[in-house]
């Protein structure tokens, strides 16, 4: 049973979201907040393995409670569950700590995948925030040309973690990328253990973002964009 809180300060879609995921047998709505400070009662209390959070609160912002659930649990994954998806948003909301990302328009089959997929260990992202990824993140121009060879010095990735990160980008899962390179499973973690390091990022998603910003990787086309292991 994946436990649930869903914290947002609109009545109705917190009634809205209960009443879709009260169809999944497999998650359980363990309690709802308005506020921050009540959802971070409700994490205290319940422990739960996903947390719905709204960017937009009365007494916060959905990216300074995230960052509070990160330091509370280690265990409690975030989704953020927002109106829109603004550049400025979906990178701060990773930076502090966001495991998934969705906006309110997706289709309720969609909000019960990012669910899923975000208790398995995996980052989910909306379609509309793979668009921000490609539009919004790739190396901006610069007077002075720097190389990937330099960007790579500055990141000290090996050619075999280049290759993982890229995968990563494009939505592959380490059995994908183990298939791929053939490699163990164990061996593609351990890249990817290390390429989390290396580019000091907290999850998949940003290290992805950091690859593809800091031009280290390509960026992959829109349609190729899907879930990040």
């Amino acid at each position: 049973m994946i436990k649930t809180v869903i914290i947002d300060d609109h009545d109705l879609t917190r009634y809205g979201i209960r009443m879709l995921l009260s169809e999944e047998e497999s998650i359980e709505i363990c309690g709802e907040a308005e506020t921050a400070s009540e959802g971070l009662e409700l994490i205290k209390t319940h422990a739960p393995d996903i947390a719905l959070v709204n960017i937009t609160l009365s007494d916060s912002s959905g990216i300074e409670i995230t960052r509070k659930i990160k330091q509370m649990s280690q265990f409690t994954k975030v989704v953020i569950f927002n109106a829109q998806a603004t550049e400025i948003s979906v990178k701060e909301a990773y930076a502090a700590g966001a495991d998934s990302y969705c906006t309110k328009t997706i289709a309720k089959e969609k909000l019960t995948e990012a669910i899923y997929a975000t208790h398995r260990g995996k980052t989910w992202l909306d379609p509309a925030i793979g668009k921000i990824l490609i539009q919004n993140l790739q190396p901006k121009p610069v007077e002075v040309i720097v190389t990937k060879k330099e960007r790579v010095q500055q990141y000290p990735l090996s050619s075999r973690e280049l290759e993982v990160l890229q995968m990563i980008a494009l939505g592959h899962q380490n059995e994908q990328i183990a298939k791929q390179l053939f490699l163990s499973v164990g061996t593609v973690r351990s890249h990817v253990h290390r390429i989390l390091g290396k580019l000091a990022c907290q999850n998949r998603a940003q290290a992805a973002m950091k690859g593809i910003a800091e031009g280290l990787i390509d960026s992959p086309d829109i349609n190729q964009i899907g879930l990040m292991v």
